[in-house]
């Protein structure tokens, strides 16, 4: 009697753990836009954000754009500027002033992923989940970089795939 059940409680026990090996981790991937390679994916969670700010390069002003992670997707969920000039949307569903800055919200646009050109004259920054990552030690100068969103099993995670 013992030998079963012990027997059935290793077998639980092993299926328990292999259900979670296999249950997928989200993490918010960067990587090389042109080849593929990862530069680093940082664990993230259904709703945390995902924030993108650089510094104009016409206008020399800050500009931040919020995401948040959502069903394998970024969702645009704010931009913030401190000046209209080259390239800024002014069509938003909602816009506001606030502490000297234009807040544009309300979207309702999500993204498989974010792509931009690295460039450190313009002091782009990323904070994946409330952690800045660092971009210049890792991508070089004028690089495609593309951040989106990847579900891994925690194996693989663990044993370097999919997970840069």
């Amino acid at each position: 009697m013992r030998a079963r059940g012990g027997a059935a409680l290793l077998a639980a026990m092993l299926v328990a753990a292999t259900a979670w090996l296999l249950a997928p981790q989200t993490y918010v991937e960067v990587r090389n836009g042109e080849t593929g390679e990862g530069y680093f994916a940082p664990e993230a969670g259904e709703g945390d954000t995902v924030r993108l700010s650089w510094t104009h390069s016409m206008e020399k002003t800050p500009w931040v754009e919020e995401y948040e992670v959502s069903g394998g997707e970024l969702h645009l969920r704010e931009v913030r500027i401190k000046s209209f000039g080259a390239g800024v949307n002014q069509i938003a569903p909602k816009v506001e002033n606030a502490d000297g800055w234009v807040v544009m919200s309300g979207y309702e646009r999500s993204f498989p992923t974010l792509r931009f050109i690295h460039s450190r004259d313009v002091e782009r920054k990323l904070a994946i989940a409330g952690k800045n990552v660092a971009l210049d030690a890792d991508v070089p100068q004028y690089a495609s970089v593309e951040v989106g969103v990847e579900n891994t099993p925690r194996i693989m995670a663990w044993l370097g795939h999919g997970k840069g």
